[in-house]
């Protein structure tokens, strides 16, 4: 699982500060902490396929991270501070004879804890339960905000605001009201997902990853309405209270 440090070097020479050792490995990313910025790491795409770098592979690899960094953009928009801090760069990785380019997502390092790793007396404290609580109403909110834009534009204009987060995605998009949760009840070990990271510290918790896709100007459009929408949402909501 470990690349080693030379190794790691090479696939980056854009980069200022060496990689260092591998910390984890997902379906589409290998992570690695960026040595000369500590609280970083780097999330480098890998693919198995051997590819020659190309102006078509290059628009490829171009849209990819835009995306990425659109669909932060809008993540971090609905749900603030549970979605680590993230930079996108695009760059070139030296594999054997061939240069191949590669989208690189720095984003602020956060504890790899999962909820299923924490003890009896962790998933009790009252910090993490608000946090889940919050995150959970804070998901509802932008789903609906995401639905109804979706609802009113083209198929190739919707919004993909999904989340990997298994569990917690599946219980976000059964409630309505955020007012029904009763995150104390749940069984928090059951609600796991590789992707949602806590602060065994803090109690904070974490998105991590965005997913894959394709960006438009059609979207971009779309998401403007989104934020709109939900500005002028809780604007009324608070003038209701």
């Amino acid at each position: 699982m470990n690349e080693s440090p030379g190794k790691a070097n090479k696939m980056a020479p854009i980069f200022r500060y060496p990689f260092g050792d591998a910390v984890g490995r997902g379906q589409d990313s290998v992570v690695m902490p960026l040595t000369g910025r500590q609280g970083y790491v780097v999330k480098i795409n890998h693919s198995l396929r051997k590819e020659k770098t190309s102006p078509e592979t290059i628009q490829m690899r171009e849209q990819e991270l835009l995306y990425k960094k659109k669909k932060y953009e809008m993540l971090r928009f609905f749900l603030g501070g549970f979605i680590p801090e993230s930079f996108f760069v695009l760059g070139e990785q030296q594999d054997g004879d061939l240069k191949r380019v590669k989208g690189y997502t720095v984003q602020e390092r956060v504890p790899d804890v999962k909820l299923s790793e924490l003890s009896e007396e962790q998933l009790s404290d009252t910090r993490l339960l608000e946090n889940l609580h919050t995150l959970l109403s804070r998901l509802i909110f932008m789903r609906k905000i995401i639905n109804r834009v979706n609802e009113s534009v083209p198929k190739d204009a919707q919004l993909d605001a999904r989340l990997d987060l298994g569990p917690i995605s599946k219980l976000a998009s059964r409630v309505y009201n955020p007012d029904d949760l009763k995150v104390d009840t749940l069984d928090l070990h059951a609600l796991s997902s590789p992707n949602l990271l806590v602060d065994p510290e803090t109690m904070n918790v974490y998105c991590v990853d965005f997913g894959r896709g394709e960006w438009s100007d059609e979207k971009e459009a779309s998401m403007l309405l989104a934020m709109n929408l939900a500005e002028n949402t809780k604007k009324l909501m608070s003038k209701k209270t």
